[in-house]
């Protein structure tokens, strides 16, 4: 055999052990890569059910706040239009009451978070690989805490203006009785009613209830769409 011949098998050896090398290494970088895959979905599976299950009791939360701020608008409403109706017609004392009562609603929407903060506080947010759901959850504590100042306004406005107004013209009693249904009252709630303060109150606890419910509205439809781009992620 030459020393041609010699070289050339030596290179063809080198070669070929060289592609082994490589494939292997590659395999490995493979395996080890398809590895890591499941496991980040196995972790991106667990913090979305998670989530699934703490939006969905939220869902159920903010049914009743929704509820809630729909009566104190519609107390407003009807408290607003009694100014306008004769005495003589004005409903029964314990009617009025009960509408005074639902105006005085001071519901906020405290959804659970734990299973969103743990994910967002450890920086794993990327482990949700669906575009739209990231954005999705980025965006909600910033649209709660949006309605939860509106809902700070609306408190400090019936503890500090409405109530208290309230308490210097009438028994409050009435209003608690209402909480525990019918019952006969004697106080005349005419001069109240009529008085241009109280139906300033009013219009501003009005004007706050609706845009509250406005708000609630988006967050409704923000948390929906939560909901359903989980249910697409984890089938």
């Amino acid at each position: 055999m030459s020393a041609d011949q010699r070289k050339g098998i030596s290179w063809t050896r080198i070669v070929a052990e060289g592609f082994a090398i490589v494939v292997s290494i590659l395999l490995a970088f493979g395996i080890d890569a398809w590895w890591n895959g499941r496991q980040q979905r196995a972790a991106e599976l667990e913090a979305l059910r998670a989530i699934h299950q703490e939006f969905q009791t939220n869902r159920e939360l903010l049914r009743t706040v929704e509820e809630m701020h729909s009566e104190a608008l519609m107390a407003s409403r009807a408290l607003l239009a009694l100014a306008e109706i004769p005495r003589t017609e004005l409903p029964a004392p314990d009617s009025i009451e009960h509408l005074l009562q639902n105006a005085r609603n001071n519901w906020t929407f405290d959804p659970l978070d734990g299973a969103l903060n743990s994910l967002l506080n450890a920086g794993e947010l990327g482990l949700v690989s669906s575009l739209d759901l990231r954005v999705a959850l980025a965006a909600w504590p910033d649209l709660v805490q949006e309605l939860n100042e509106d809902e700070v306004i609306q408190r400090n406005e019936i503890q500090e203006r409405f109530t208290p107004y309230l308490g210097e013209r009438i028994p409050l009693r009435g209003l608690f009785r209402a909480e525990e249904g019918p019952a006969a009252s004697q106080t005349d709630y005419a001069e109240l009613i009529r008085g241009i303060q109280f139906m300033n109150l009013l219009e501003v606890r009005r004007r706050i209830a609706q845009n509250i419910l406005g708000e609630l509205r988006s967050v409704h439809r923000t948390l929906d769409e939560i909901i359903n781009l989980i249910e697409q992620e984890v089938g």
